[in-house]
């Protein structure tokens, strides 16, 4: 095989902190419900260069695991946690983002969105009479999409990965002896907060009552969390110890909940793990992507309506005994937009200097010197 055709979408690491041996891996499909015992990690959560033929995306990613790996031994074997702010704590937060944004999940519902997108304009188009050398047939079977489309939203990941600085990071510890499962979508992006808003996405990277869920070990997770709506633990950077049961069937759930085809698991029974996922299935997500379109209104040129696309969230609440969430607003919808709308405002006029090639995507720091220079 060529080198690095086999591309990971759930980097090696993490299969083998869920494997007995290292090298197989015990998983549930879930769409078959079947369990397959002792399968090949290098066969799992991978596709012929998902990241494309030049590694350069690859190979950033495998740097990027090789500063995690390190860190959540660390972690492990000391029982701290990094400190905030830290370039350790960012280290783990650009891993566990990068996870969110790098799966097969991600790239189906990118490219889902931009399908549903286009096809709806286009019909659009077609019923307008503007365009003729195109059957409304020709365009239901036309596939619409981006080819590499992980390395499409890696990209843009890398450029707002600032957004997420603000999260504050704990280390859970699992002591029930019920184990962490690994999902093929492993980087659960949560918000208790706002579940009950449904027109838009409330798992945006700016969003408030962001949450980022990642398990590394059978017995570690990282939680990574809006400080001002919700209280996970004390103030220290010692591990929170869960002692509770329902506690880890909770976070579990939310990898059912989360993943594409199949999750991965060590120490479950696989009856016990079917009996979950059997409870939990009305609330996977059938549709990765929904599309609204608001009511026709009468201007100069037509009727027109404005289109848009928004990312499904999970829309299970799961009771979570360390978290308290700080606030309890029944009129939450009236409350929600992004955690820092100054940072955001930032970021925008960042992106189009980018554009204008006044900055790289990477020079965020060198914008924010230079805003702060302009200002003394």
């Amino acid at each position: 095989m060529p080198e690095k055709k086999n591309q990971h979408y759930v980097p090696q690491l993490l299969l083998r902190n869920f494997s007995k041996n290292g090298k197989s891996i015990d998983l549930i499909n879930l769409n078959s419900m079947l369990c397959v015992r002792d399968a090949a990690i290098k066969n799992q959560c991978s596709d012929d260069y998902f990241y494309g033929k030049d590694l350069i995306i690859e190979n950033a990613l495998g740097d990027i695991e090789g500063i995690a790996r390190s860190l959540i031994s660390g972690m492990i074997s000391t029982g701290v946690a990094p400190k905030q702010k830290s370039n350790d704590h960012y280290s783990l937060l650009v891993f566990t983002a990068f996870q969110a944004f790098r799966t097969k999940f991600m790239a189906v519902t990118v490219n889902d969105s931009i399908r549903l997108m286009l096809k709806k304009i286009l019909i659009k188009v077609l019923e307008s009479g503007r365009v003729s050398d195109i059957s409304f047939e020709e365009l239901n079977s036309t596939k619409i999409g981006y080819h590499e489309c992980g390395k499409l939203i890696l990209g843009f990941i890398a450029m707002a990965l600032p957004l997420l600085y603000d999260l504050e990071m704990k280390l859970l510890v699992n002591e029930t002896g019920h184990g962490f499962i690994l999902g093929d979508n492993p980087a659960v992006l949560y918000n208790m907060s706002y579940m009950g808003i449904s027109h838009i996405c409330v798992t945006g990277i700016q969003s408030k009552g962001l949450m980022m869920i990642l398990p590394v070990t059978t017995k570690h997770c990282l939680i990574f969390y809006d400080k001002n709506e919700y209280k996970v633990g004390g103030k220290s950077l010692k591990p929170i110890t869960i002692q509770n049961k329902e506690d880890i069937i909770e976070l579990n759930k939310l990898q059912i909940l989360n993943s594409y085809d199949n999750i991965y698991f060590d120490k479950n029974d696989e009856i016990h793990l079917l009996q979950i996922i059997s409870g939990v299935k009305s609330y996977r997500r059938d549709q990765k992507v929904i599309l609204h379109e608001s009511p026709p209104e009468k201007t100069n040129d037509g009727f027109q309506s404005i289109v848009h696309t928004k990312r499904s969230d999970i829309g299970y609440l799961a009771k979570l005994g360390f978290i308290k969430k700080r606030k309890n607003n029944r009129e939450y919808h009236l409350h929600f937009g992004n955690r820092d709308t100054m940072l955001v405002e930032l970021f925008e006029e960042f992106k189009k200097l980018v554009d204008k090639k006044k900055y790289k995507a990477f020079d965020w720091n060198r914008f924010i010197e230079e805003k702060k220079k302009n200002f003394a």
